[in-house]
């Protein structure tokens, strides 16, 4: 009986079961998909948070596009920059409350004094681009080329400038300066001696260099390289990194390359982890070498391999001496300012890199107008690898 009993124990339960089951059948099957589908998508999601960067490169490529709009692949980092710089309050707390007061002379004034003579008069002399001589077209676009004579492409399109000048020299370059339209209008209102270094993210690139060219301004490209904190600081699709191979490097590098020419160089985008890298910045400045055209290194990292293998490599190289990449106090500017002339009266040259906003650049610019009278000469960048050599 009780045997009987347990199997009609037994008998029930599983017949409830299967009523249930049966009940709920439908449910437990489309929660069994959902979680299932849940899985795939948490999955692919890791999986693109791993591989972020080779799947902009790899939609680099298929799209075979030359120019990148940085907002359009999300690098916010650099457009907040670009607002920054378009949006001169940035700078009032820092600056404009002391412009006045400064005296430096002129450094009351609101507009940049410009003689128009000067550019002019160097744009005629800047020769036209791209040289058909120091091209080789590719896949990647047109790139610059030694010609067959030896001519260097950085020579040529370089700004011209007196080469029996004996007095130190400062030059000066500001970097990312095609992102905002307004702030480039104003940058070419700058004296001609001061140079531009372009994105190659920067939309309508090749017109940014030509308007640059015709105002009197040598021009560079910047690379983006690998900074120490890679990838939550991310520069981009085209960034030169320490896990690559050389040969992947070369072909991100040739994409920079191509997408203008009548540059003079190149300038590093951050890459304090890259510049440090032997293997790697050996094969980049070859390939400096063997296009014809020059780095500057912005001095990101004490331990950059730039200097030692530029020497090596017989590759012109050039270390900036001074790096303003954000808002400081109109004191410490100072500071900064007379320890660069110092160094140029010390060295013979000095660098200096600056970032594009607005009041800091018409700061700069009243500064650079007093170097006359302290003995020293606004030249371009090219003018100190001339020096140098």
């Amino acid at each position: 009986n009780q045997e009987a009993q347990r199997h009609r124990i037994e008998s029930n339960s599983s017949s409830k079961l299967e009523q249930l089951f049966a009940q709920y059948k439908l449910l437990i099957i489309a929660l069994s998909l959902w979680g299932v589908f849940i899985i795939i998508i948490l999955t692919m999601v890791i999986s693109m948070m791993a591989n972020r960067n080779e799947i902009l490169r790899t939609y680099f490529e298929m799209r075979n596009v030359r120019t990148i709009s940085v907002a359009s692949l999300q690098f916010q980092n650099k457009k907040q920059d670009a607002g920054a710089i378009s949006a001169e309050s940035v700078m009032t707390d820092a600056l404009t409350s002391q412009l006045t007061t400064s005296n430096i002379p002129g450094a009351g004034m609101t507009e940049f004094e410009v003689v128009p003579t000067e550019n002019t008069t160097f744009s005629q002399l800047l020769l036209p681009h791209p040289d058909p001589a120091l091209i080789e077209t590719s896949n990647f676009g047109i790139l610059p080329a030694i010609s067959t004579d030896g001519r260097l492409p950085w020579r040529t399109y370089a700004r011209p400038f007196e080469v029996l000048e004996t007095r130190p020299i400062i030059s000066i370059i500001v970097t990312d300066a095609g992102y905002n339209r307004n702030t480039f209008n104003i940058l070419l209102r700058l004296p001609g001696a001061v140079s531009f270094s372009f994105s190659p993210y920067s939309d309508d690139i090749q017109d940014l260099v030509r308007q640059s060219r015709d105002s009197g301004h040598e021009v560079f490209l910047n690379v983006p390289m690998e900074p120490r904190d890679f990838p939550f600081n991310d520069p981009g699709p085209l960034t030169l990194l320490t896990r690559n191979t050389p040969e992947q490097n070369e072909k991100l590098l040739l994409r920079t390359l191509g997408v203008a020419t009548g540059y003079v160089g190149l300038v590093n985008d951050q890459g304090e982890l890259f510049l440090s890298d032997l293997k790697h910045m050996r094969s980049f400045l070859s390939v400096m070498k063997e296009r014809g055209i020059v780095f500057l290194d912005t001095h990101e990292n004490v331990l950059s391999k730039t200097v030692e293998l530029g020497n090596s490599l017989n590759t012109p190289v050039l270390v900036s001496d001074l790096h303003i990449k954000e808002v400081i106090e109109k004191d410490k500017l100072d500071e900064k300012l007379i320890e660069l002339e110092n160094i140029a009266h010390n060295n013979g040259y000095a660098t200096l890199v600056v970032k594009p906003f607005p009041r800091l650049l018409q700061y700069i610019n009243i500064w650079s107008s007093t170097l006359e009278d302290k003995g020293i000469v606004l030249q371009p960048v090219s003018a100190i690898y001339s020096k140098k050599q």
